[in-house]
C-alpha cells in the first residue's frame, strides 16, 4: 500500500475521567457516549472534516483547513457545553481537544507522522472542556477567525525535539456568537432521528437489487445473568453502527 504524504489538520480529543466516570455509572456514561459520537459525527461532516478513528473515548479528526477544523472543535464544545447543562458532576463529562497542522501521511485511511504525534501530545495539555492549538494553527487562522486565545508559552512535548508554542482558546458565549450565527442545539440528534424515520417507513418497499450491498445491525443479545451488564450490548451495538457509518 503506497504512502501520501499531503499538508492536513488534525486534531485528538478525550473525554476527561472517561474510566472513573465509567466506574461510577456504566449506563448513564454509555448513553453520554452515544450523545457525544453523535455530535462529532454530525458537526465533523458539517464542516467537511473526517473522522479518522475513534479511541473509545475520543477521535481523531482530520481536516484540509485549520479554520474549519477549529470552527468544527469549536461548535462541538458548544454543544458538549450545552448538552452538561443542569447536569451534576457525575452526570456530565467533559472534552479536551488539541489541534495541530503540518505534513502527514496517508496509508489507507489511517494517518501517520511526526505531526499527527504532536496533535495528540497537544490534546494532553488541553483543559477540560476547553481547546489547545499549535502556533502553526493560531498563524493561520489569526486574521481570519475572530477568535481570543492565550498563550500558555513554549512548551516541551513528550517525544518532540523542540519546544512548542501552545495557545488556548477561549470558548464563551460572546465569541460563539462571534463566529456562529446561531447553533441549534437539537440538530445532530433531529438528523439522526430524521434519517432513521425515512428508513422504517422505506423498510416495507425493499427493492433487493439496489441495496444488495447494504449491511443491517441488529441488536446483540446479552447471555450474562447480570442484569447490570445491559450496557454492554448496547454499547457494543452502538459502537459497531458508529464504525460502519463512517464507510463509504
Amino acid at each position: 500500500m503506497e504512502d501520501i504524504r499531503s499538508l492536513k489538520v488534525v486534531a485528538f480529543s478525550d473525554i476527561q475521567q472517561f474510566t472513573i466516570k465509567m466506574g461510577l455509572n456504566e449506563n448513564s456514561m454509555m448513553k453520554m457516549l452515544r450523545e457525544h459520537n453523535e455530535i462529532f459525527d454530525f458537526v465533523v461532516e458539517k464542516y467537511r472534516g473526517r473522522i479518522v478513528k475513534s479511541t473509545g473515548d475520543g477521535f481523531v479528526l482530520e481536516f484540509d483547513t485549520s479554520s474549519e477544523a477549529v470552527k468544527s472543535c469549536m461548535e462541538i464544545q458548544a454543544r458538549l457545553h450545552h448538552l452538561n447543562e443542569g447536569k451534576s458532576e457525575e452526570d456530565s463529562f467533559k472534552v479536551r481537544i488539541g489541534i495541530h497542522q503540518g505534513e502527514i501521511i496517508h496509508r489507507g485511511k489511517d494517518i501517520f507522522g511526526a505531526n499527527v504525534n504532536i496533535a495528540a501530545r497537544i490534546e494532553g495539555k488541553a483543559q477540560a472542556g476547553g481547546i489547545t492549538i499549535s502556533q502553526d494553527v493560531y498563524h493561520s487562522i489569526r486574521s481570519s477567525l475572530p477568535i481570543l486565545v492565550e498563550s500558555v508559552g513554549a512548551v516541551e512535548l513528550k517525544h518532540v525535539s523542540k519546544p512548542i508554542e501552545l495557545f488556548q482558546l477561549t470558548i464563551d458565549e460572546e465569541t460563539i456568537k462571534n463566529i456562529f450565527d446561531e447553533i441549534d442545539y437539537n440538530e445532530s440528534s433531529k438528523v439522526q432521528l430524521e434519517s432513521n424515520i425515512h428508513k422504517i417507513k422505506t423498510s416495507a418497499k425493499i427493492d433487493f437489487e439496489k441495496v444488495k450491498n447494504r449491511i443491517a445491525v441488529l441488536p446483540f443479545k446479552l447471555h450474562s445473568p447480570k442484569s447490570d451488564d445491559t450496557h454492554l450490548s448496547e454499547g457494543f451495538t452502538d459502537a459497531l453502527i458508529h464504525g460502519l457509518r463512517r464507510e463509504k
